[in-house]
């Protein structure tokens, strides 16, 4: 989802909890990056996706280096698992994470087409999938999400689909298949689920965003193709905010802030004057927007826009 989780950022008026608003003009301005191209802790190669715990600790699938990176909200390096291979708690290009109710971690193994579940301290707790078209079998799965069910959605990239899994990796059900059609997917990438349990997904290949009730009902979708404002390109991870705006990481179009039935708010691409470079996730914390700014190798940290910084955070968390 991932990523990661949102934390519910509410303004009390009068006594009514009010969800936050997107100012269009300016987006919010850069706060912190960190991290370099290297095999160093809190160095990267290639990062993809960010996932964030209810304690505002930060999350990375180090792609390219085949690990998990967990770092402070201020991105102090805490720990790191997960080394190249096909084993137990070995990894092949992670890409997709994302952290459930529980606070158990949840990775998108590619490479060994499988998801790997782990704690919080990278303690490995199972592991299921392969390579596959049966249920409960993948090929490329690159997002994972979960409910606050405890629920986890995978996005079965390559056999254009989507699986649902109960808390213990169990099969539930499954969707989609190769086509344009509405319920039909071209690669999806992302996936993320709000408070009510829509599925949003990242239909890369079809440049647009669809939504689906938890059973796989199909709801809405929506974006247009291009490299514009507003537009869509290479959708990739996806955050909701507590509003249920949707923060779309796109590679294509730096980092992009929709209404969740695809009206466009706000774009970030910029950080201290220097562009994003095929942003590839996103997470929303009390702390900030964090953004894996792939092929820089960082991960960059934006501020919440300006008028949320009087706002009060109320600390539920939704993953």
């Amino acid at each position: 989802m991932g990523h990661g989780r949102r934390i519910l950022i509410l303004l009390a008026v009068s006594g009514v909890l009010v969800p936050p608003t997107w100012p269009r003009d300016p987006p919010p301005a850069c706060a912190l990056e960190w991290g370099d191209s290297g095999l160093a802790a809190g160095h990267f190669l290639t990062p993809q996706r960010v996932a964030a715990d209810r304690d505002g600790n930060i999350y990375v699938t180090d792609t390219g280096n085949s690990r998990i990176q967990k770092f402070t909200a201020n991105g102090a390096f805490l720990r790191q698992w997960g080394e190249r291979g096909a084993e137990r708690a070995q990894f092949n290009a992670p890409i997709g994470i994302a952290i459930d109710i529980f606070g158990d971690v949840y990775v998108a193994d590619v490479g060994n087409h499988r998801v790997q579940k782990w704690s919080s301290n990278g303690d490995f707790l199972q592991s299921w999938g392969g390579l596959g078209t049966q249920e409960g079998r993948f090929h490329g799965p690159m997002d994972v999400a979960a409910d606050l069910d405890g629920n986890t959605y995978v996005a079965d990239t390559f056999n254009h689909r989507v699986q649902k899994f109960g808390r213990d990796g169990r099969f539930v059900t499954q969707w989609g298949s190769a086509g344009a059609g509405a319920g039909q997917f071209f690669h999806p990438s992302g996936i993320t689920v709000d408070r009510a349990g829509r599925v949003y997904v990242a239909d890369h290949g079809n440049a647009r965003i669809q939504v689906f009730a938890g059973a796989g009902d199909f709801l809405s979708s929506w974006g247009q193709r291009g490299r514009g404002e507003g537009q869509i390109d290479a959708p990739g991870g996806m955050t909701l905010d507590a509003a249920d705006n949707v923060i779309i990481a796109d590679s294509s179009n730096g980092v992009q802030v929709f209404t969740n039935n695809g009206l466009f708010l706000n774009r970030l691409e910029i950080c201290e004057g220097r562009p994003l470079f095929a942003p590839q996730g996103v997470v929303i914390t009390a702390a900030g927007i964090y953004v894996v700014d792939s092929k820089n190798h960082r991960v960059t940290r934006f501020g919440l826009p300006a008028d949320l910084t009087t706002w009060g955070v109320e600390k539920e968390v939704y993953r």
